[in-house]
């Protein structure tokens, strides 16, 4: 008897302590974008305009617009072209770029400029790091390599 009176209190004396729920509310948060400020997507027009303007420093004719723009809708892969059409605006020696001895001699001015001139805006702290050390361990890295690397970037893509 004593054991089932023994059983019975601590069945009935342990009660679960009832937890206090703190609840916070929170106002809606605007999150940006991927591309902060860059919303929209460049048409294949303005990609192959601007991909020239950024390599030339001068706005494309419309004879050449027209000749890139027939290559750009021939092909189903628009990949495939871009690639094309910015690999071979880089192989002309009429494009504005500095050689490689002016790339390497200021670094951090070389990745700032291409920041400004393919983004439009400045590189942060680990963007600054990162290109200049990339650039530094790697010698043959030409200006047309760091060239090719932003105008194909995701983020170039945008406006």
């Amino acid at each position: 008897m004593q054991l089932i009176l023994l059983f019975a209190g601590l069945i009935f004396s342990c009660t679960k302590e009832k937890q206090q729920v703190n609840r916070y509310v929170l106002g809606d948060v605007a999150a940006p974008g991927y591309f902060p400020g860059k919303n929209n997507i460049k048409s294949d027009l303005q990609f192959i305009s601007i991909a020239f303007t950024d390599l030339y420093g001068v706005q494309i004719s419309n004879a050449k617009l027209s000749a890139l723009t027939d290559g750009y809708n021939s092909l189903g892969d628009k990949q495939i072209i871009i690639d094309r059409i910015l690999r071979n605006l880089l192989k002309d020696p009429e494009i504005q770029k500095p050689d490689m001895a002016t790339m390497r001699g200021n670094i951090p001015v070389f990745v700032r400029d291409c920041y400004r001139r393919f983004l439009v805006r400045e590189p942060n702290e680990n963007e600054l790091w990162y290109l200049r050390k990339l650039i530094e361990e790697n010698q043959e890295l030409s200006p047309e390599d760091i060239f090719y690397s932003f105008m194909t970037s995701e983020e170039y893509k945008y406006y």
